[in-house]
């Protein structure tokens, strides 16, 4: 997983919605416009990117108005940061179809994150042991 940091509201008038992330993490307490006014735009603009608010606003009405807004998840802070990337994993598993934590597949090629595992046609491959041909250089 790669990471991009990025101001999203640099000034009042930001409207510009994600593209080409797999979800977007939003703080709220932006300097120049509300990070849930970002969020309504992206959202009055067509945007489903996943969002994960992460702010100080914790109360309940908050995580409501947030969560009405068009946010995916809210975290509030304090915050430990294995829950914030497992709530982003979830968040872009689901905006990708995928439902099973546990595995990954393309053609023959399944990956277990959690498990630390990978088979090829259900026979688990060992780190030492390579069972996929590489490519040659052309």
């Amino acid at each position: 997983m790669s990471w991009t940091a990025r101001p999203t509201a640099s000034a009042p008038t930001s409207s510009a919605r994600p593209s080409g992330y797999d979800a977007v993490v939003l703080d709220l307490g932006l300097p120049k416009v509300d990070g849930l006014t970002v969020l309504r735009r992206w959202r009055d603009a067509g945007s489903r990117c996943p969002c994960s608010v992460l702010t100080a606003r914790g109360s309940w009405h908050e995580k409501v108005q947030g969560i009405d807004g068009g946010a995916d998840d809210y975290v509030a802070k304090p915050f430990r940061m294995e829950e914030v990337l497992a709530r982003l994993r979830a968040l872009i598993r689901r905006a990708s179809g995928q439902v099973d934590a546990r595995s990954c597949a393309a053609d023959a090629i399944a990956l277990d994150p959690r498990g630390r595992r990978v088979t090829v046609d259900g026979a688990p491959v060992q780190a030492d042991e390579p069972r996929v041909p590489r490519a040659r250089p052309t």
